[in-house]
C-alpha cells in the first residue's frame, strides 16, 4: 500500500518543481526451503514474515527543451526516508543433516540437524534519496527513449542503486 503526494509549481512553461511526501507499508512472506542434492550439506531455511513502513519527504524540478532530435524532459529529485518499522531479530538456517557425529568406540552416531542463528544487520533508519530521469520525445515519430537513475546514499550497512533504459511507442 503506498500514499503518494506531491504539489507542482509552474515557474515558466518549461519548468516546474515542487515538494513531495509518501507513506509505504508492505507485508509479505519469504517461503522456506529444503535444498536437494547437496549430500550432508542440503540448507534448511524455514518461513520468514516480514513487515516495511517507510515514510518520505524530499522535492523535484523538472525542465523541458526542445532539441534537434525531439523535446527531451529532465526531472531531478532529491529526497529523506525513515524506516518506521526496522527489521530486527534472527535470521536462522540450518542443515538437513548435521555435519558434526559423536564417535565412542567404534560407534559413530550422528548428532541430528545443526542450525544456526545470526542477529540480523542494524542498517540505518534514514537516508537520502537522489534520482534523476530524462525523456526524449523523438521528433515527427511516437517513439520515445528514457533513462533514469536512483539512489540510496548516507543509510548505515547498506546502499541502493538503481538504472533503467525504456524505449516506448505513444499509440
Amino acid at each position: 500500500m503506498a500514499l503518494n503526494l506531491g504539489y507542482t509549481i509552474h515557474a515558466t512553461e518549461n519548468i516546474s518543481f515542487g515538494p513531495s511526501a509518501g507513506l509505504n507499508y508492505t507485508t509479505g512472506e519469504v517461503d522456506g526451503y529444503t535444498e536437494r542434492n547437496g549430500g550432508l550439506a542440503n540448507l534448511i531455511y524455514p518461513d520468514h514474515d516480514f513487515k516495511s513502513m517507510i515514510g518520505r519527504l524530499g522535492g523535484y524540478a523538472t525542465f523541458k527543451t526542445a532539441t534537434a532530435a525531439g523535446k527531451l524532459t529532465t526531472q531531478v529529485s532529491a529526497g529523506w526516508a525513515h524506516v518506521f518499522m526496522p527489521e530486527n531479530g534472527n535470521v536462522t538456517a540450518g542443515f538437513e543433516t548435521s555435519p558434526f557425529a559423536f564417535v565412542k568406540g567404534n560407534n559413530v552416531q550422528s548428532l541430528g540437524g545443526f542450525t544456526a542463528s545470526e542477529e540480523r544487520p542494524h542498517v540505518g533508519t534514514d537516508w537520502l534519496e537522489l534520482g534523476a530521469t530524462s525523456r526524449l520525445d523523438i521528433k515527427n515519430t511516437d517513439y520515445n527513449v528514457q533513462l533514469g537513475y536512483q539512489g540510496m546514499f548516507g543509510r548505515k550497512n547498506a546502499s541502493g542503486h538503481f538504472g533503467s533504459a525504456k524505449i516506448g511507442y505513444e499509440w
